[in-house]
């Protein structure tokens, strides 16, 4: 990993609390869980279980820490399957004793931590503490706390870049998107700053958002109610556009049914004059084609008409529909 990506990853979180970890002496107590522990809200979930299991584990101090990897490296140099045991028990019992300093860092990077849940950064935090043991120089005059602190806030800052969205930012676009926050740039500014196109800019701020999943539960949890029940969809019909295109359908239909009890001309010169299912034409128009006169077309509409009114009162009485003449 290059020193920029170290970087990136460390300016992630501050060192809140870090301080007191390196400076305190061996015999100070353990880091509490009780300030995470309060944010677990259901008392019978994994991670409840998780907490309530590390608080029964003792604190290993320092030195004792560096005892057990100094067993480990002897261990090391043989190569039988006894010993690859002992190394890994040995290394069980380190990364549980040092359990609580995961779960303290853990806390603090939670409210930055993008959709990684909690039980996610510890994960992510016990990684870290793995090659830690791996890396740590017995012979190095430093407490053992001092150098975990920097692998496990590396590990779960690596993880929140990689994982903490579900689109994917490059850690050189998070420092871009650090350095648009912190200076308030615009755009256009943000463009001219890092000497690129503002396009490119407006795709890097869109993708910054974390989306929210439209299974997002609702309410407290006595219902099954999810975000997307409360979002309208602007594409759907609404029930009364819905009902008024099949209204319409129906109408159309039966006035094609209507129609074609009419004599063929009578029908002809309806559908023209009234454009269903073409043009609307003017008499003289219709007749020009029929070569009759405009009069006879006039004749022939009003006598269609009149027949159609007749069709429509059968058709009304027979489903018990009232129908309105004209003029009332």
């Amino acid at each position: 990993m290059t020193m920029k990506r170290k970087k990136d990853i460390f300016e992630l979180s501050d060192a809140a609390g870090e301080s007191d970890l390196n400076n305190a002496p061996d015999s100070e107590p353990a880091p509490v869980l009780e300030e995470v522990e309060t944010a677990v809200s259901d008392p019978k979930s994994a991670l409840a279980y998780f907490f309530k299991d590390a608080r029964r584990i003792s604190y290993l101090r320092s030195d004792e820490t560096i005892e057990k990897i100094r067993r480990m490296r002897s261990l090391e140099r043989k190569k039988s399957a006894k010993a690859q045991k002992q190394i890994a028990a040995l290394r069980d019992e380190i990364v549980e004793g040092n359990i609580r300093l995961v779960v303290k860092f853990a806390g603090l990077y939670e409210a930055r931590s993008g959709s990684l849940e909690m039980n996610d950064l510890i994960q992510e935090g016990v990684f870290g503490l793995y090659h830690c043991i791996e890396k740590f120089d017995i012979d190095v005059d430093f407490r053992f706390s001092t150098y975990a602190v920097v692998w496990i806030r590396q590990a779960i800052g690596r993880a929140i870049i990689e994982k903490g969205r579900p689109i994917r930012v490059p850690v050189h676009a998070v420092e871009m998107l650090r350095k648009i926050d912190k200076k308030r740039m615009s755009i256009e500014e943000a463009a001219q700053y890092f000497n690129t196109s503002e396009k490119y800019i407006s795709r890097l701020l869109n993708a910054s958002f974390n989306p929210i999943s439209l299974e997002l539960p609702v309410g407290d949890g006595d219902n099954d109610d999810s975000l997307k029940d409360f979002l309208a969809d602007g594409s759907a019909l609404s029930e009364s556009s819905i009902i008024e295109s099949m209204d319409q359908a129906k109408l159309a239909k039966k006035i094609s049914s209507l129609l074609k009890r009419l004599d063929p001309k009578w029908e002809f010169v309806i559908r023209k004059r009234f454009g269903i299912g073409c043009k609307p034409l003017t008499l003289q128009a219709i007749g020009d084609i029929m070569g009759v006169t405009r009069e006879r077309v006039r004749q022939m509409q009003v006598k269609a008409l009149t027949k159609l009114k007749a069709l429509i009162r059968i058709y009304c009485n027979e489903y018990r529909i009232e129908f309105k003449k004209e003029g009332k």
